[in-house]
């Protein structure tokens, strides 16, 4: 379609005569894959090609096709060992490029693990570790419970406290206005408003003028 748009020609017809190119070892086009049949284009076809043929050799052709490619995928596949708890391994923090030693704490199933590289915790796939003869580094040890003395009893609320005190007869509480400690009425203060002052000098081009 590019090499169209640069000759000035229109990239629709491009791309029906891709359509209409039949796939490398299929023998088929896509075109004839969807609709069962090749479509008409500028080229000279004959009658009998654009008539619907059996299709039913596409279907294994293509699953050999694919039966193919998965032997090559798979053709240094091998089972991964399992790790076990203190291994040492080798693993990318994110955002490194090289191998950072760490240490395996446990298995979570499914080929997955909990792994400790640079005192940090992370879960990662057998895949994503590699086993390394290296000595693993010391696990660091988190005290997920304070020490004895540390601990207070809580305080028995069930217990009954003193009964309040008791009070005869009648007291009276009177409000004073508040004085200050001369005896007189406090006043509010009044706030002045200042407007700030700046000396102004005239130009010296006005000098030359009467200005009223």
């Amino acid at each position: 379609m590019t090499k169209a748009k640069a000759d000035g020609q229109d990239p629709l017809l491009a791309l029906l005569d891709w359509r209409n190119t039949p796939t490398e070892g299929l023998g088929t086009s896509p075109v004839q894959r969807l609709m069962g049949r090749r479509t008409r284009t500028f080229l000279p076809t004959h009658e009998t090609l654009l008539r619907q043929p059996s299709h039913q050799e596409t279907a294994t052709k293509l699953a050999e096709r694919k039966k193919r490619q998965a032997q090559q995928y798979n053709k240094k596949f091998r089972p991964l060992e399992a790790l076990k708890c203190g291994q040492a391994i080798r693993m990318r923090l994110p955002g490194r490029e090289e191998w950072s030693l760490g240490t395996c704490m446990k298995a979570l199933g499914n080929r997955s693990y909990e792994v400790e590289v640079c005192g940090r915790r992370y879960r990662r796939n057998r895949r994503q570790l590699r086993l390394t003869p290296e000595t693993a580094p010391p696990m660091s040890l988190v005290e997920l419970t304070p020490p004895e003395s540390t601990l207070k009893p809580a305080p028995n609320l069930t217990e009954p406290g003193p009964p309040p005190p008791e009070f005869h007869g009648e007291t009276k509480t009177e409000r004073m206005p508040p004085e200050n400690e001369m005896g007189t009425e406090l006043e509010p203060q009044r706030m002045e408003t200042r407007r700030s002052e700046r000396r102004r000098r005239p130009p010296l081009w006005h000098q030359d003028y009467h200005m009223n």
